[in-house]
């Protein structure tokens, strides 16, 4: 029998269309794409990156661009023009989450609804089946054959006297698999809700006893009341947890304990301790017992007769005044100091005269000490301040049920693998049932091998 005539465009969109579906269900094309979204992964991970509420040309992101320029050098202006710093904003990203939740909605529908089932690869391998029957015969010896294997046909066609016919597993099985796909999809649905609605704030440096704005709409602020140190006997931190007080409209609404790793949740907001550094506090005594009032030289503090100052980054400095004395305290703190021929932290600490600027003591302090300039005490006690970041997140509860469904879906990838068979039944003329199609790695499986002993007559490759 004579094939029937197709045009030659009918024939291109056909080879198109095997090719692309053919391509999504690539194992390549799956490692490609999954290499892809582990480079943005890991470079977002490794660079730091502007929060999408920064706006380039707004003074925060100044602010923050200045501060990469003590780690990063000259080399934050190439990183900054290669887009490095915006990874999860760019373009390429967001093409590639698409490919990829593309690529996840067809292998999906390809697996669960029986008339998306792909063509067979490019890569197969093909059994010649011989069977002594008539056609009715030949299909429910086959049929037989595939329910002994756990297979069922899930679409077929007839096409110039050939029967085409796609075999599937039968049952829940058949769905476990698919698990993964769909979890991809909730994650890219997460991280899109995430994107639309979430909201991450400004890094806070609090030391004990400061209040600080969240940062968003809620007015809400925190105030760091109390550190807990927990070291190990080798004098690493086995804990760092620090005692917050969250404060709405001067009353505190909530009190939580932070650590590394851990969060606090209010309202749907998620507060993150981020990490902790190097915090002193100064107070000042004149004899006999008078308590001296201290100033930062630079901001809008009032005096007070006890400053908690923050330290950052591998050297800062800081200034106080003590109007009351004419004395100015300046503090000069080292991560770690050679030249003391110590790796601990050290601070040095100056007196100076206010009125003449003459230096009137000066000392390098690795523990709590007190200083003299005639007859005022400067007291130098070494604390810890604390990092936090809250955050709205409202596509978390959504990423942890699609990193679940990704999770049954790997395990049932796993226990029950996806089988496809391809089936060719020649016209009733030909004494050949036709041909067996599976993909070349499948040829030697079990099932395989199980499906075409079933099969009377002579079977060979």
């Amino acid at each position: 029998m004579a094939r029937p005539s197709r045009s030659p465009l009918a024939g291109a969109l056909g080879r198109i269309e095997v090719a692309t579906w053919r391509a999504i269900n690539s194992a390549y094309m799956h490692m490609a794409l999954l290499a892809t979204l582990l480079i943005f992964v890991l470079l977002g991970g490794l660079l730091p990156q502007v929060t999408p509420d920064i706006a380039p040309s707004s003074r925060y992101y100044q602010e923050w661009r200045g501060q990469l320029r003590a780690p990063w050098g000259a080399a934050a202006d190439v990183l900054e023009r290669l887009g490095l710093f915006q990874i999860f904003q760019s373009w390429p990203f967001h093409f590639t989450m698409a490919i990829v939740a593309i690529v996840a909605i067809l292998r999906l529908l390809s697996l669960w609804i029986p008339p998306w089932v792909p063509p067979p690869p490019y890569k197969v391998s093909v059994r010649h089946v011989i069977l002594p029957y008539d056609e009715a015969g030949k299909e429910t010896t086959i049929l037989i054959a595939l329910k002994s294997v756990g297979l069922r046909v899930v679409r077929q066609l007839s096409y110039a006297g050939f029967k085409y016919a796609a075999a599937q597993r039968v049952g829940l099985a058949r769905y476990a698999p698919g698990l993964v796909y769909l979890g991809i999809l909730t994650l890219l649905l997460a991280s899109l809700i995430e994107s639309r609605f979430g909201w991450a704030g400004p890094r806070l440096d609090l030391a004990l006893g400061e209040t600080c704005p969240l940062g968003d709409e809620s007015g809400l602020a925190v105030r760091l009341e109390q550190i807990d140190l927990l070291p190990w006997p080798d004098g690493t931190w086995r804990r760092f947890d620090s005692h917050l007080s969250l404060i709405q409209n001067a009353g505190v609404v909530r009190q939580f304990v932070l650590g590394l790793n851990r969060r606090a949740t209010y309202q749907g907001l998620s507060v993150y301790q981020l990490g902790f550094g190097p915090a002193v506090r100064v107070s000042a005594q004149k004899e006999p017992g008078q308590s001296l009032k201290i100033q930062q030289m630079v901001g809008k503090m009032p005096a007070q007769h006890a400053l908690r100052l923050r330290f950052s980054g591998r050297q800062q400095e800081q200034s106080l005044t003590i109007p009351d004395a004419d004395l100015i305290v300046r503090l000069v703190y080292y991560p770690s100091f050679p030249p003391a021929s110590s790796s601990e932290r050290t601070l040095h600490v100056q007196l100076l005269r206010g009125s003449t600027g003459e230096i009137e003591a000066e000392q390098f302090l690795a523990e709590n000490g007190q200083m003299r300039a005639g007859d005022v005490k400067v007291n130098i006690a070494f604390e810890y301040s604390v990092t936090l970041r809250a955050e709205r997140e409202p596509g978390l509860p959504l990423a942890a049920f699609g990193g679940g469904l990704v999770l049954l879906g790997l395990v049932g990838h796993f226990l029950w693998p996806p089988r496809e068979l391809w089936i060719i039944i020649y016209p009733e003329a030909q004494r050949c049932v036709g041909q067996l199609i599976v993909s070349q790695h499948e040829a030697n499986s079990p099932w395989f091998r199980t499906l075409t002993a079933h099969l009377a007559g002579e079977t060979h490759g």
